[in-house]
């Protein structure tokens, strides 16, 4: 079920922007089993149609992607020009940055005057096999959102592929199944997701969180990927000493094991040396915040 202002039918991917991408994808390939990565430079003359706030200013940067289940990956590093990539590795460090969504029944551009119906105007824009653009949403919905047009487009070539074809890899996981993210007041940020943004139905809900304290927390989905928004309570908790570092944004990413490999993928992540610091019920989460910049959750796939 969606709500009546819905207009964003999928989530397709997730980007990390981090100042040392070379490091960021051999570290998830060796620790986590993710990958393997195409990496690209977004430079002339692929990249082209730079905007800032609407107005021509060029910038570069390098992209490795992956894909995930239907989720795509990537980590993104700036390179030249002064966009909302290096303004957020200033400000926040190394992290999720963006997400990427699909808009069946909407082109490109009727998405985009959709968004600024709601009062969202473009505020970075590029060409490099297609045009994408960002939304100012990163103040009231604690991550950017991104649209992508492929229609027409084609990719340059390629820079390279890691890791190389033929070199062992761990097992990885099946799926990108969820984000979430921790704010300061629940309800505000529901309203703007619902409201704004047209996403929702939300299920909210008061909980005991075993080491992560008492807190809030609400659900909703955007096609088959889930949403959550975690309000900490006041005491002492995982999700507390998580806002208090890095303020509202994502704090964990989910990620399915393989069926039956749950356990085993467990032992795998603990003896990379990321620690455990939650638990639920089929799920855990690891203190990978060194590597994403938010946690990751590893849900029991089922089997």
């Amino acid at each position: 079920m969606a709500l009546p202002n819905s207009f964003l039918t999928e989530t397709n991917l997730i980007c990390l922007v981090c100042p040392d991408i070379e490091t960021s994808v051999r570290r998830s390939v060796d620790e986590l089993g993710i990958g393997p990565w195409e990496f690209y430079d977004f430079v002339p003359p692929g990249q082209k149609d730079e905007t800032i706030d609407s107005k021509p200013v060029p910038y570069t940067m390098r992209v490795a992607f992956t894909q995930l289940g239907a989720v795509g990956w990537a980590f993104l590093e700036p390179l030249e020009g002064p966009t909302i990539y290096a303004d957020f590795l200033a400000r926040k460090g190394a992290g999720i940055h963006h997400a990427a969504f699909d808009h069946d029944g909407l082109d490109y551009d009727g998405c985009i005057a959709e968004f600024v119906r709601r009062g969202l105007a473009v505020t970075q824009s590029g060409f490099f096999g297609g045009r994408y653009c960002y939304f100012p949403t990163r103040e009231s919905a604690h991550i950017i959102f991104e649209l992508v047009d492929e229609a027409g487009g084609e990719m340059p070539d390629r820079l390279k592929i890691a890791p190389e074809a033929g070199e062992a890899m761990p097992a990885g996981f099946a799926k990108t199944v969820s984000l979430g993210l921790v704010c300061a007041n629940l309800d505000e940020t529901v309203a703007v997701y619902a409201d704004q943004l047209g996403i929702g139905p939300w299920s909210i809900a008061e909980v005991g969180d075993g080491a992560y304290g008492t807190v809030r927390r609400a659900s909703a989905s955007v096609g088959g990927f889930s949403w959550e928004l975690i309000e900490p309570g006041a005491g002492a908790s995982a999700y507390r000493e998580f806002f208090d570092r890095r303020g509202p944004g994502v704090h964990h990413v989910g990620v399915a094991a393989w069926p039956g490999h749950y356990g085993a993928r467990r032992a795998e992540l603990a003896a990379q040396g990321f620690a455990v610091v939650g638990e639920e019920a089929l799920a855990v989460y690891f203190a990978t915040d060194d590597l994403l910049g938010a946690r990751l959750k590893l849900i029991d796939g089922g089997g």
